[in-house]
C-alpha cells in the first residue's frame, strides 16, 4: 500500500512512517505547508490511503492551521480519488461532558483549551466527519516516548476509561493498523495502555 503521512515531520508521523515502512508498504511525507492544496494534491497524487497527523502547537492559542490544512487534505483526496483517509486527534477533545473523564479533566484541563487546541481539533474532526470519504479518526492518549510494555486498548468515543498515556511506538502501529481495519471507517477509536 502507497501511503502519504501529512505531519510527518512530528514525533509521531514520524513514528507512523517507521512502523509503515517496516509493515513493507511505500511510505511517502510531507511536511510542508498543509493548508496549500496545490501542494498537498501533488503529494497526495497517486497514493492508496493518507494519514494526517498535524497537531496545534498547544497552549490557548488558536491558528487555525490543523483544520484549515485538514480540509485541504480532504479536497486533494477528493480531486485524486483517494478514499481511504487515517486521522489522528487526542483523546478528551470532545466539547460534551466524557462519562469516562475525571473531574479534574472535565472541570480544569477542557476549560483551559476550549478555545485553543482542543477547538482546533474538534473543527478538524468536523471536516473529516462531513467528508464522504472512508476516514478513521484515532484518539490518542497522552504520547509518551517510553518503550511498551503494556498491551494497546481502544474504545469507541473520546478516551479510553482510565487511560492517561500511550507509547509513540504503540500509537503509531495501531495506525497503521486502521489503514486495513474496515471495522473502523466512519469511526472514532480512543486508544491509552
Amino acid at each position: 500500500m502507497r501511503v502519504l503521512v501529512i505531519g510527518s515531520e512530528g514525533l509521531l508521523g514520524r513514528e507512523i512512517v517507521t512502523a509503515g515502512l517496516r509493515r513493507g508498504h511505500e511510505m511517502a511525507g510531507y511536511g510542508g505547508d498543509v493548508t496549500d492544496r496545490l501542494a498537498v494534491g501533488d503529494a497526495v497524487a497517486g497514493v492508496d490511503a493518507v494519514v494526517y497527523t498535524a497537531q496545534p502547537r498547544g497552549g490557548r492559542r488558536r491558528d487555525g492551521v490543523v483544520a484549515a490544512g485538514a480540509l485541504a487534505a480532504v479536497r486533494a483526496m477528493e480531486d485524486r480519488g483517494v478514499r481511504r483517509l487515517v486521522c489522528v486527534s487526542a483523546a478528551g477533545i470532545s466539547a460534551r461532558p466524557d462519562p469516562v473523564a475525571g473531574w479534574w479533566s472535565e472541570r480544569v484541563v477542557k476549560r483551559l483549551f476550549r478555545s485553543g487546541a482542543a477547538a482546533e481539533l474538534r473543527q478538524m474532526e468536523v471536516t473529516v466527519r462531513q467528508s464522504g470519504l472512508g476516514w478513521t479518526i484515532v484518539r490518542p492518549a497522552r504520547l509518551v516516548t517510553e518503550t511498551s510494555q503494556h498491551s494497546v486498548r481502544a474504545a469507541p468515543g473520546y478516551a479510553v476509561p482510565r487511560g492517561s498515556r500511550i507509547g509513540l511506538a504503540d500509537a503509531a502501529s495501531f495506525v497503521i493498523d486502521e489503514l486495513h481495519d474496515d471495522r473502523d471507517i466512519g469511526h472514532a477509536v480512543a486508544i491509552a495502555w
